[in-house]
């Protein structure tokens, strides 16, 4: 948000995936995309680069039609109190219906995965490379530490957690309820056999 040094001055925009924020106390304002990546700010100016490298080393890359989204949301405190992260998601990945598969009733609601804090945030669930199992890969947001308590939709065998390669580490549980640390800024992934 400043030039206070050479480098700080010849900065054009930084990388901010989903979401870049300006804040103060009690308020503060983001920028949401779903594909633009580069951002900057200085002093109170926000801004979202629409094409990077324009014109190097694609001549022809600020021609024709570019679609994407993006969003001004205004909230109440920093990021993390103002859903700054939720809405980020939302924008990116938006609801939609599936028609449900299998006999007899839906439940009134039903979640895969939960987790118990606001600033873990699961990032993807999804198969593993082996197929024997369930990936869950989550992160911590809020620069803090946190013991998170992830609820399962469904019974583990055995819950281990494992490297971003999906190698397992060490086991940590079992059934539908599993409590994992998780330091700051951090990557977890864990698979899930069921």
């Amino acid at each position: 948000t400043h030039e206070n040094t050479s480098c700080d001055a010849a900065k054009f925009d930084v990388c901010a995936h989903k979401w870049a924020d300006r804040s103060e106390e009690g308020y503060g304002v983001s920028i949401l995309n779903n594909c633009k990546y580069g951002h900057s700010v200085s002093g109170s100016e926000m801004t979202i680069t629409m094409i990077k490298c324009g014109v190097h080393p694609n001549t022809e890359n600020d021609h024709g039609e570019h679609i994407f989204t993006y969003a001004f949301y205004p909230h109440a405190g920093d990021f993390r109190h103002g859903g700054t992260i939720a809405e980020a998601y939302k924008l990116n990945r938006p609801l939609e219906a599936a028609p449900a598969k299998g006999c007899g009733k839906l439940p009134a609601s039903y979640s895969l995965v939960s987790a118990d804090c606001e600033n873990v945030i699961i990032e993807t669930v999804k198969q593993a490379e082996d197929g024997k199992g369930i990936i869950v890969r989550m992160y911590e947001a809020w620069n803090k530490k946190s013991t998170v308590t992830l609820n399962l939709g469904f019974d583990a065998k055995k819950i281990s957690l494992c490297d971003l390669m999906e190698n397992k580490i060490s086991e940590i549980g079992a059934g539908k309820e599993v409590k994992v640390p998780v330091s700051n800024f951090e990557i977890v992934t864990l698979y899930i056999e069921v």
